[in-house]
């Protein structure tokens, strides 16, 4: 959270606000008590905002970002799964 307020110069109260109205996209969970936000899905909301985008505007946005995240995750496991295929197929012919 601390990179966030600094990347954005916004407090951590007004963070957690836009989070609940859905106007900022929620962070990545890495592990236990570790999260991220993508800083290129971050600027994008401020970018937004300050051209004067509505709520519906930006929360069509991040649906979008959200939907895109997804789908490149399941495509990094799916790379990853049949790189691991190849190499059991290399060491057990």
């Amino acid at each position: 959270m601390g990179e966030l307020v600094e990347h954005t110069q916004l407090s951590r109260s007004t963070i957690y606000n836009l989070l609940a109205a859905g106007l900022l996209p929620p962070p990545i969970q890495l592990g236990p008590r570790a999260k991220r936000w993508p800083l290129a899905e971050v600027l994008k909301v401020l970018a937004l905002r300050t051209a004067g985008a509505s709520h519906a505007e930006i929360t069509v946005a991040i649906d979008t970002m959200i939907k895109k995240r997804q789908s490149y995750f399941e495509l990094a496991i799916h790379k990853e799964t049949l790189k691991f295929d190849r190499y059991l197929e290399r060491k057990h012919p």
